[in-house]
C-alpha cells in the first residue's frame, strides 16, 4: 500500500520545523510531498512456521521494516520462538496497525523510547491455544540489539517483556485489555551540543 502527505507551513525558514509523523523540511522550504509509506510486504505460514519479509519504500530510501521467523511448539501449542527484526514486545500500542489504533500515528512516548518500532533480536512467547482456558494470558520476553534497529552503539542489548490479558470475558457488550511492560535497556539520542 502506498500513503502519500502534504506538508505545508506559513513560516520563511523551516530550519527549526520538525514532526515525528513527516520528518523534517529541507532549509528556506515552506512545502513538500512525501511517501509516508509504501509498503510491501511478503508473508510465508505453514504448520508450525511463520515468517514475514516486508519493505518501506519512500523518497528517502529502501528500508527494512520486517524481516522474521517465527516457530510454534508442535507438541504443546503454546511457546512461540521468533528471530530477526520484529516489532517490540512492549505495551499495547506498538503491536497495533495505524487501522487499530485510535490516531493514525504513534504516540509520541512510543516514538521517542522506540523510534524504529521495530528492532533486531529474538523473543520467547507463551499463549495457549484458543480452545484453552487460559488463552487470554500471554506472555513476551525478548533481547534486542537496542536503539530499534540501528547499528549497535554500545555493548549491552535490551530486555523487553510484556504480560497482557487480551479479552478475557466471552462478552458482547463488555471487553478489557490489560498488561504490565518491561524494558531494561538504554535509550540512544543524539544531542545537539553545539548550538
Amino acid at each position: 500500500y502506498i500513503q502519500t502527505q502534504f506538508h505545508a507551513t506559513n513560516k520563511e525558514d523551516s530550519v527549526d520545523l520538525f514532526s515525528y509523523s513527516g520528518g523534517e523540511f529541507r532549509r528556506f522550504s515552506n512545502n513538500k510531498f512525501t511517501v509516508r509509506r509504501g509498503r510491501i510486504q511478503a508473508f510465508y505460514k505453514q504448520d508450525i512456521a511463520e515468517a514475514s519479509l516486508s519493505f518501506d519504500v519512500n523518497e528517502t530510501g529502501f528500508h527494512a521494516k520486517d524481516a522474521w521467523l517465527k516457530l510454534d511448539d508442535p507438541w504443546f501449542g503454546g511457546l512461540h520462538l521468533q528471530t530477526g527484526l520484529f516489532a517490540l514486545p512492549f505495551g499495547q500500542e506498538i503491536g497495533l496497525s495505524s487501522q487499530d489504533r485510535e490516531a493514525p500515528e504513534r504516540s509520541r512516548v512510543v516514538q521517542t523510547l522506540f523510534p524504529g518500532i521495530r528492532d533486531l533480536g529474538a523473543s520467547i512467547s507463551f499463549q495457549l491455544p484458543e480452545d484453552k482456558k487460559l488463552h487470554p494470558l500471554k506472555v513476551d520476553l525478548g533481547i534486542f540489539q537496542g536503539n530499534s534497529g540501528n547499528v549497535e552503539s554500545d555493548r549491552s542489548k535490551d530486555i523487553v517483556g510484556r504480560i497482557s490479558v487480551n479479552r478475557p470475558l466471552k462478552s458482547e457488550v463488555f471487553n478489557f485489555n490489560a498488561g504490565v511492560s518491561l524494558f531494561m535497556g538504554k535509550v540512544f539520542h543524539q544531542y545537539d551540543i553545539d548550538g
